[in-house]
């Protein structure tokens, strides 16, 4: 087996983030996230989306429409849309109701 060394950019974090859509697998997405920083590559649109559609709890979606709302990057539609199916699918949809007005 060949190995091949993929430089750390946004398009390398933002691919395999995206490889954790709906898979429930949010650690794995925060560890990433923490990669990112550590890497010094900056997240954009895309990275926060792609992270809150793979969050399997709603507790952790809320959280990175939270982080994202700290930086240059204003939640959009998608990410919104993320946060509330994550709600959603855990039952919790007078929350997703709360979000939706405040949007």
């Amino acid at each position: 087996v060949t190995r091949i060394k993929i430089e750390s950019n946004i398009v390398s974090f933002n691919s395999t983030i995206g490889t954790f859509d709906n898979s429930r697998k949010w650690t794995k997405v925060i560890q990433h996230l923490s990669d990112m920083a550590q890497c010094k590559v900056k997240c954009n649109t895309h990275t926060f989306c792609n992270s809150t559609s793979a969050c399997g709890e709603w507790k952790q979606a809320l959280k990175l429409l939270d982080s994202m709302a700290l930086t240059e990057f204003e939640p959009n539609t998608i990410a919104f849309k993320a946060a509330l199916n994550a709600y959603t699918q855990f039952g919790e949809w007078e929350k997703a109701l709360v979000l939706h007005r405040v949007k």
